[in-house]
């Protein structure tokens, strides 16, 4: 089984197992990702019926497929917020595979996308990839980039996909 832990700010300790499952560490308390809490929830009849559609194994393919794209899109993201110039042939790891691969155009669209968004929009980044542990409520997660946008303060969470759902 694959395990990552990582040491981040404040005595935080961020696990994941198998890419489905993950927890954080403060202190001597563990508590459940807000993202594996909400795959507890019911997806609703639209989610089911394409699952019946799909089939398991084919469903399970796209799932880690689109997986993996946003992993690999959102930590170039993060390096563009670090200021770093991101080339076609960058190389950023496979969460699947654990390899190291040249983004697809695909996802250097979704980086682009991304750039176009952040240069139009000009928002002031306060802080990025903040953890938020709440042991009053034992849950804990991580937020993509927390930003001032006309004067108002957004919570952004970084995505892949083509839809917007509430």
């Amino acid at each position: 089984m694959k395990k990552e832990i990582r040491e981040l700010k404040n005595g935080i300790v961020q696990i994941t197992i198998a890419d489905t499952e993950r927890w954080y560490q403060k202190g001597d308390k563990f508590v459940p990702s807000v993202t594996w809490i909400c795959n507890s929830y019911p997806k609703g009849v639209p989610f089911y019926k394409w699952l019946a559609d799909k089939g398991w194994d084919e469903a399970e393919a796209i799932k880690s497929a689109a997986g993996d794209k946003g992993s690999k899109v959102h930590h170039a993201i993060e390096d563009l917020l670090k200021g770093k110039k991101i080339a076609m042939d960058a190389k950023y790891r496979n969460p699947s595979t654990e390899e190291l691969e040249e983004l697809s155009l695909v996802e250097y669209e979704c980086l682009m996308a991304f750039t176009r968004w952040f240069d139009s929009v000009k928002p002031k980044v306060k802080a990025n990839e903040i953890v938020v542990f709440n042991s009053k409520d034992n849950y804990a997660g991580t937020i993509d980039l927390i930003c001032e946008i006309d004067k108002q303060l957004w919570l952004i969470d970084f995505k892949t996909g083509q839809n917007v759902w509430p």
